[in-house]
């Protein structure tokens, strides 16, 4: 995935994003990361931070996540490898507004 890809998201899009995720789960593993921006976790740990029973459920959230930006031609808004998650400042500060926006408190 290419940085620019990785920063094309706009704050109408963040609004757009975070309004069409439905799943409880996948919005607390996006709260966690938009609480937590340009630091990096690996889903072992996100799995603890948010209460998860099972490991999957990071991935299962990571994936509804990837679904809804895909259909908005969007890449996920954070980067992920062997080591685990991390949203960019940028990203974060534009999802947390949007949050924000829809009056969630997540």
């Amino acid at each position: 995935m290419s940085s620019t890809k990785l920063n094309s998201l706009t704050a109408e899009l963040a609004v757009d994003l975070y309004r069409r995720i439905e799943d409880r789960d996948a919005l607390a593993f996006l709260g966690f990361l938009i609480d937590h921006p340009d630091q990096q976790f690996a889903s072992e740990h996100m799995q603890q931070e948010l209460s998860f029973e099972e490991h999957k459920q990071v991935a299962l959230s990571a994936y509804a996540i990837g679904e809804v930006a895909e259909s908005l031609g969007l890449p996920r808004p954070w980067a992920e490898g062997q080591k685990g998650y991390i949203m960019p400042a940028a990203n974060a500060g534009l999802l947390g507004q949007a949050r924000a926006s829809t009056g969630a408190h997540r």
